[in-house]
């Protein structure tokens, strides 16, 4: 059985792709920080990158970050209306063309704060196919949804998988989302949720089969804090939170 952590880097920081109501120039750019904080992180696991651009490619190789050239090209998705789409094509090719039965997608701002407990796998294993920390955005994303669980979407920052047939069935579910929503990768996990389990199913029976066990938001769960804080949590989402860096310890690693 195959299995390991993945993580991605696409974009570029050309400024021509900015014309729009996000600046994908300036994600990219920030990225550096993102890439240098993981490097350093004492408790990383041995992980693969999938890079879209040559020069990203080069950029993560000189660090010495394992890469995999996924397309010569920075993007290939409209960056204003497709930009995660670029995610879901890696999880494709991860687990149908390099043979993974298992994989952890992280965020560059997913990091480890701990060494990995001897049973992440085994735990994984015991829930859905695809796991990820469910987030509340003030926004209504998921609009096939009621009021309940409009607002809670599953978060892409750490994205568990089992089975070379799910990220088909991602693809599938993002194919089917109206064209405002194809923008986020987010929106396709959660239309993917609702899929397997046959519904919306709620906060409980999210908890219970596809919250990982593992990860934590550092902000904006949609679960109580103290539920959230019951986890055996190896792995914190900082959500581009701008205090995600302060001067805590966390086992003596300094953020």
């Amino acid at each position: 059985m195959k299995r390991g952590f993945i993580r991605a880097l696409w974009g570029s920081t050309d400024t021509s792709q900015d014309e729009g109501w996000i600046d994908p120039s300036k994600r990219r750019s920030k990225m550096d920080f993102e890439v240098s904080s993981v490097i350093k992180n004492p408790y990383t696991e041995d992980f693969i990158t999938y890079v879209f651009g040559e020069d990203n490619y080069k950029y993560l190789t000189s660090l010495g970050v394992k890469c995999v050239l996924f397309n010569k090209e920075p993007f290939i998705y409209d960056m204003q209306k497709e930009f995660w789409k670029h995610k879901i094509d890696i999880f494709k090719h991860a687990m149908e063309n390099d043979g993974y039965d298992e994989l952890v997608y992280l965020d560059w701002d997913c990091e480890p704060l701990k060494e990995m407990p001897s049973d992440f796998w085994d735990k994984l294993g015991k829930k859905e196919v695809i796991q990820a920390n469910l987030q509340f955005y003030r926004r209504r994303k998921c609009y096939w949804r009621d009021d309940t669980g409009i607002r809670k979407v599953s978060n892409g920052g750490f994205v568990y998988m089992r089975g070379r047939n799910v990220p088909d069935a991602l693809m599938k579910a993002w194919e089917s989302l109206d064209e405002a929503h194809k923008f986020w990768d987010e929106i396709a996990i959660s239309k993917l949720v609702d899929n397997i389990y046959g519904c919306w199913p709620g906060l409980e029976k999210y908890w219970e089969l596809f919250e990982p066990e593992f990860c934590n938001l550092k902000k904006k769960s949609a679960f109580a804090e103290e539920q959230v804080n019951s986890k055996d949590v190896s792995f914190l989402h900082y959500i581009q939170s701008g205090k995600r860096r302060d001067t805590k310890y966390i086992d003596g690693y300094k953020r």
